[in-house]
């Protein structure tokens, strides 16, 4: 009787157990079909999330591309375009000479006469672009002046070299159509065009584009850029006094206005109108052979420190600098060089002159000095260093 029992109860409590099973089941299933659903609202909540994330990010992209476009159109409609690269003459008093010329000079100019007279070909290289860089001398901000600088910026994407080569003024040449002259008067004669068939003719330096800037702009750069620190020496300040007093009558500004004196000589910071008075100085030291070095010099400065400019001193620079460029570059080009400028800012720097030391000689044509050198070898090291 008592195993019956036992049985039975055995047989309940199994079937009991059974029933807690089937209901622990259905409540299992209960749950896992809930956690499904609520994943599902969830992937759909994430979905339209990223989606809206995405559009914004889209829509933001959008905007700042057209903003760019916009800028740099702006930018481009700044700049003054002679695509045709007329010869236009400057209207400008350029000293000529006499006949009355010494042995010397009559002799150089024999020895230009047949070396322009062989026909060379110029070198190309679709990795190298000379661009003509033409500072003028202005008296005034709506005066055209005279090509006070010279110098041919040679930009080799291959070997990642930027040579920065000036040409001295006084460097006596013959300027087609005009006969022998100094070099700066072929600018006058008939502008950046002349200007760069007297280069290629008597240098057999190629120039692909020319950018001209006048010395008010000059200024302007190395203001944007927080001025250029240069070792000065007391000579070089007198002169610059001069300079300084000129430049501030220009403007319209006090003559004694960021006057230094020789008292400051030493490593000083000179900002735009002291760094322009100090770049012009060709009468202490070693004439336009330290004039064009130091020339060189604030240019080296003003590349190194374009590197960490913000987009607002960018911004500004633009603003300012641009109207007053004149170039024959296409806005392609232009858009070009400026994508590529900061790339450019880190390529190897080189600083050359022509003429080159020991290839050189001065002479005398109607008490005024002008200067004669050896082409060829000339030729072969910038072509070697530029090229090479």
């Amino acid at each position: 009787m008592s195993e019956k029992r036992e049985r039975s109860y055995s047989i309940k409590s199994s079937d009991t157990e059974k029933t807690v099973e089937k209901k622990s089941s259905r409540r299992a299933e209960d749950d896992y079909s809930y956690d499904d659903s609520h994943d599902s609202q969830t992937k759909i909540k994430t979905k339209k999330t990223i989606t809206v994330i995405v559009s914004i990010l889209l829509i933001a992209s959008i905007l700042v591309v057209g903003f760019v476009v916009l800028k740099a159109n702006s930018y481009l409609n700044l700049l003054n375009y002679d695509t045709k690269r007329q010869s236009s003459p400057q209207n400008m008093q350029v000293e000529t000479f006499s006949d009355d010329k010494s042995k010397e000079v009559l002799e150089y100019e024999e020895y230009l006469k047949k070396h322009n007279e062989t026909v060379k070909e110029l070198p190309s290289d679709e990795n190298v672009t000379n661009i003509l860089l033409i500072g003028t001398d202005n008296r005034s901000e709506d005066e055209a002046g005279r090509s006070d600088s010279i110098i041919v910026v040679s930009i080799n994407s291959k070997t990642k070299k930027l040579v920065i080569t000036s040409i001295m003024r006084d460097l006596y040449v013959e300027i087609p159509g005009y006969g022998n002259n100094r070099i700066n008067a072929a600018f006058a004669f008939g502008g950046p065009k002349l200007l760069i068939e007297t280069i290629e003719k008597n240098l057999n330096i190629p120039i692909d584009r020319y950018i001209q800037v006048d010395f008010f702009s000059f200024m302007k750069v190395i203001d944007v850029v927080g001025g250029v620190d240069i070792n000065v020496y007391a000579g070089e300040i007198e002169v610059m006094q001069k300079y300084i007093k000129q430049l501030n009558g220009l403007i319209g500004r006090d003559e004694n206005t960021d006057m230094l004196e020789a008292s400051d000589a030493g490593m000083l910071h000179l900002n735009g109108i002291q760094a322009l008075a100090y770049s012009r100085n060709r009468y202490s030291g070693n004439a336009d052979f330290e004039r064009t070095n130091r020339q060189r010099k604030i240019i080296d400065q003003v590349l190194e420190k374009a590197k960490d400019m913000t987009l607002f001193q960018i911004d500004e620079l633009a603003q300012s600098l641009l109207p007053n460029i004149t170039t024959d570059m296409s806005r392609a080009e232009v858009l070009s060089l400026v994508i590529h400028s900061k790339e450019y800012l880190y390529y190897r720097r080189i600083s050359l002159r022509i003429p080159m030391d020991k290839t050189w000689h001065s002479m005398t044509i109607d008490g005024m000095d002008v200067i004669g050198m050896d082409i060829d070898k000339n030729y072969e090291k910038w072509y070697k260093v530029v090229y090479g």
